[in-house]
């Protein structure tokens, strides 16, 4: 072969594989804008690659979530309870993962699943994010302190630097920051001077834990209380009762496959939904549940002062 014909096949060769490494870059690039679960280093990272753990868990098949449309007052005197979901972490911020596996994607599916639920069951809801965005803490919590009247659920998932530790767990705070406090002081009509024992979110905690465990057998990890942990203040900062769900460990591997099979993640927004609508009857009950006020009657004894009164 002459010299020229050398050089002409070379310089093709070398063209071939320019072309195709730039159309394996412009297919990762999509996988990773697409549905924020892939990019270059996910695909790689902890050791694990896409194929061995499907990363279809980024959508949800149900539609828009559900939040506040454009326009949309929320009024104290609506008669339908309102709900605060919050699913952690978003944007920036991917949570915990391993491989494909993202937290900010699995919390933001189980936070519309569990919307769903909650609409169904005649609740209002609203989201503190509705994209792929990250607000802080402190953004959350403002947001949440807008609706005195709710109840905020924030959802995550677990991670460890381990395999070992599985299940489910839910955070309280008690005691809550001293603003917080005084804010439900005063939305009670309470003076200074008056007692006042919240242990709302702990039962509202109570009732989603073991909503959960139920609905998916998970390993039952209790109720913690967040108040002493820094990473935990956004339970401590949200004035209305409020929990933070961890649904599952990320980091054990069987468990990160239920986690990613949609019939999992349904049967947790199942548990959470149903734990959060069993608090709302209790508190239909007891306009009082999970409040102590020393200085005043509760609301049992005073139906029967009323009845008293009325002669019955």
């Amino acid at each position: 072969m002459s010299r020229p014909l050398q050089i002409f096949g070379s310089i093709c060769l070398q063209l071939l594989a320019f072309a195709g490494l730039a159309l394996f870059v412009v297919g990762v690039v999509r996988l990773s804008g697409e549905d924020g679960m892939r990019s270059p280093i996910a695909l790689f990272a902890w050791g694990e690659t896409a194929e061995e753990e499907p990363a279809e868990v980024v959508t949800a098949e149900d539609g828009e979530p559900a939040g506040r449309p454009e326009g949309m007052v929320v009024r104290e005197d609506d008669p339908r309870p309102l709900v605060i979901l919050d699913p952690g972490h978003g944007g920036s911020d991917p949570g915990t993962h391993r491989g494909p596996v993202f937290e900010r994607a699995l919390n933001f599916d189980t936070a519309r699943r569990v919307a769903r639920m909650l609409e169904e069951g005649g609740a209002r809801v609203l989201f503190t994010r509705e994209e792929d965005e990250g607000p802080t803490v402190g953004e959350r919590a403002a947001f949440a302190n807008r609706y005195p009247w709710a109840l905020f659920v924030s959802i995550h998932h677990n991670g460890f630097t381990t395999e070992v530790p599985r299940g489910v767990e839910t955070y309280f705070s008690d005691p809550k920051a001293s603003a917080t406090v005084a804010a439900q002081r005063k939305r009670f009509g309470l003076s200074s001077r008056e007692r006042f024992v919240d242990q709302r979110s702990e039962a509202l905690a109570a009732s989603v834990q073991e909503s959960v465990c139920a609905a998916t057998g998970a390993v039952d990890r209790g109720l913690k209380n967040g108040s002493r942990v820094a990473r935990l203040g956004l339970v401590r900062l949200v004035s209305c009762p409020a929990v933070l769900v961890e649904c599952g460990f990320i980091s054990n591997p069987a468990e990160r496959l239920k986690l990613q099979d949609p019939n999992y993640r349904e049967k947790v927004s199942r548990g959470i939904a149903d734990g959060v609508l069993g608090y709302l009857n209790s508190v239909e009950s007891d306009p009082l549940f999970g409040v102590t006020l020393p200085d005043r009657a509760t609301s049992s004894e005073l139906a029967d002062i009323r009845r008293a009164e009325a002669g019955q």
